[in-house]
């Protein structure tokens, strides 16, 4: 039986549904992290929360534990960080990311956002 007064012993729900990639789950909240763009995949097949099945662009970071997915906010935010919309060119270029809170369909969720500064 796990002891519920260690909170570094309990686990997070969100990671039972997708365990695969990084999470806001998986950081902690309001510290900023420098990553560094390892590679990029598109239009792999991840399965979401319902057993929904959608290709997806992942991004890995050098010495991350886990890739993340990409969504369009984020693949903004990269492209006016390192002033360069062609994924390619974004391979060994660094970037701040961040876990927030935000605003999504008038629920309040902690996310990951690339910060929008230089690493």
């Amino acid at each position: 039986m796990t002891d519920t007064n260690q909170p570094e012993k309990l686990t997070h729900f969100r990671k039972l549904f997708n365990p695969l990639y990084l999470g806001a789950h998986d950081l902690e909240f309001g510290k900023e992290y420098k990553v560094t763009i390892e590679k990029i995949d598109r239009d792999i097949e991840v399965v979401g929360e319902g057993g929904k099945k959608q290709k997806k662009p992942i991004i890995y970071f050098k010495g991350a534990a886990k890739p993340m997915i990409l969504n369009s906010v984020n693949s903004k935010m990269i492209s006016k960080v390192l002033s360069e919309k062609m994924i390619e060119r974004w391979i060994g270029q660094s970037v701040i990311i961040k876990v927030i809170n935000e605003k999504n369909f008038g629920e309040e969720i902690d996310v990951i956002r690339v910060m929008n500064k230089k690493a």
